[in-house]
């Protein structure tokens, strides 16, 4: 664990001589949370794990893209693999949702690109507000599709029942809706400062 309490230290120090430098020195705590919500400067701690982000980034965008043109290339040609349509397969459309989430997460992640040749994090930006929407949506409706594969596997293995194919629709557009719901709701209370720097080489919600 003293490894990660030195780098804290490190990033502490750097952060405290890079305010003096630009002459925040003086500002109080708040003050200066306040500030760099806005304009948030990169140190070299971020730079130093920097290639591992993007890399992890990458690799998960990738894997998402392949899985969602292979499933929307069986969905749309299904004819060519089997007699029954694939879309009727609650499990196929559930996970085609989960993949879908997770691709917006990974591309939000890949945007981090942008911070490291700017060399700052720039609150309210349009690419912050991109970045910040992604993640948004991405993450919460990504767990949510995961609670609803848990769910769906309890009702069809231990209580031996199936879901309705009118019922199972209606749940994945009610959670998408949801996602959405909560994804617009900082821009309705916030406008355009709804998304501002919220950490390492990451927008998201001010509220």
């Amino acid at each position: 664990m003293n490894w990660i309490l030195d780098l804290f230290t490190m990033a502490r120090e750097e952060h405290t001589a890079l305010l003096a430098n630009r002459g925040f020195g003086g500002l109080s705590p708040d003050q200066t949370a306040a500030l760099e919500r806005f304009n948030f400067p990169l140190l070299r701690i971020h730079y130093r794990y920097f290639p591992l982000v993007v890399t992890i980034a990458l690799m998960s965008l990738i894997a998402t893209v392949c899985s969602f043109a292979i499933i929307t290339y069986r969905l749309v040609f299904w004819r060519r693999f089997s007699a029954t349509y694939l879309g009727y397969n609650q499990y196929v459309i559930l996970i085609y949702n989960l993949i879908i989430a997770d691709m917006q997460t990974a591309g939000g992640a890949i945007m981090t690109l942008h911070w490291y040749r700017v060399g700052h994090i720039a609150g309210s930006s349009n690419t912050c507000i991109i970045q910040g929407w992604l993640f948004q949506e991405g993450v919460p409706t990504s767990g949510l599709f995961v609670s609803a594969i848990a769910i769906h596997t309890f009702i069809t293995v231990v209580l031996g029942r199936k879901l309705k194919y009118r019922t199972f629709v209606c749940c994945v557009v009610v959670i998408w809706m949801f996602a959405l719901f909560l994804t617009v709701l900082p821009i309705i209370m916030e406008g355009k400062h709804a998304y501002v720097n919220s950490g390492a080489w990451v927008c998201g919600q001010s509220l």
